[in-house]
């Protein structure tokens, strides 16, 4: 009897109270985070790879920057070649008009291509510092042992 009446004071319904309405506000708001950052994840992943990307072609830009002028300057080496100055030159320069037509479309394959090769100018400049000499060997030509012979033959006939 107890349960009837008190069945029929409330109306058969829950009133609600200050705790069920802050409950459903909780459980809403946390619906709502776990939206925004189901969608805010993968955006915020694909603009850090981009900035890496940047990061990388920053630093690309950077070494070909360092190494164009030091290639110039390794003219004044006396063991270094010309050609191979000239050659390393031409070939940097050849990179940079690439990256310059092409950088806003690199992949990040690309750029790390493209910094090996780098770095092997840079191994090949440091060469060139410290052993103040070239790759290629400047030989002399001594070619009075076979005038010589080509003499004393003509004067034998």
């Amino acid at each position: 009897m107890d349960i009837q009446r008190l069945s029929q004071h409330t109306g058969g319904k829950r009133k609600k109270d200050y705790v069920t309405v802050f409950a459903l506000f909780l459980f809403a708001l946390l619906i709502v985070f776990q939206i925004a950052l189901v969608t805010w994840v993968p955006r915020h992943m694909r603009s850090e790879t981009l900035m890496e990307r940047e990061i990388a072609y920053q630093e690309l830009v950077g070494l070909l920057d360092e190494l164009r002028p030091e290639v110039e300057a390794a003219r004044k080496i006396e063991s270094v070649s010309d050609s191979e100055v000239l050659l390393a030159k031409n070939a940097l320069d050849i990179i940079a008009n690439y990256m310059r037509e092409n950088g806003e479309h690199m992949d990040r394959d690309q750029i790390r291509d493209i910094y090996r090769t780098l770095n092997g100018y840079e191994k090949i400049l440091n060469h060139w510092k410290k052993l103040k000499t070239g790759y290629v060997n400047q030989e002399k030509l001594d070619v009075s042992a076979s005038i010589n012979a080509a003499i004393s033959k003509a004067d034998g006939i």
